[in-house]
């Protein structure tokens, strides 16, 4: 195992252990409601990655998507084919640098943040609805939408 899978791996334990269980564990496209309600969050909000991509996005077309794993992408890039020589590799990385989208990063904190810290989500992709219930493992907007429809008329 390299170090960054480590490391990763320590963060995600260290991070499952300061959050504690706030949801409970549910069928992938079950939705249930995550442990914070907040006011001013936008209407939906999606938390996917590279290995999730979503399809039928113009079924949910106010909905704001984090792409989850931003970080690590740009990770990727700065660090993909550097030379051995340590001067030459600063040069060009600082040159990569340059060329980031900064607020593709930035979102992909956000996103990240969000999920982690907000509403304590725990896998992905997640679907959060009015910041009131949450979907699991739906990459179709249109399913996620009418799955997040159908709970609502469902009696208690």
């Amino acid at each position: 195992m390299t170090k960054s899978t480590n490391q990763k791996k320590s963060f995600a334990i260290v991070l499952t252990a300061a959050l504690g269980s706030g949801l409970a564990l549910a069928h992938p496209a079950h939705a249930e409601t995550p442990a914070a309600t907040p006011a001013a969050a936008p209407t939906i909000e999606v938390f996917t990655d590279r290995q999730h991509p979503l399809i039928h996005t113009e079924a949910l077309p106010g909905a704001v998507i984090y792409r989850i794993d931003g970080l690590v992408a740009m990770q990727e890039r700065l660090s993909k084919g550097l030379p051995a020589d340590e001067k030459a590799a600063t040069r060009i990385a600082k040159k990569r640098i340059s060329t980031i989208d900064k607020d593709a990063v930035t979102e992909s904190a956000q996103g990240l943040v969000l999920a982690h810290l907000k509403y304590q989500l725990n896998r992905y992709p997640a679907i959060v609805f009015a910041g009131q219930a949450v979907i699991y493992g739906v990459t179709d907007l249109a399913l996620a939408k009418r799955l997040y429809d159908e709970s609502r008329t469902v009696s208690p």
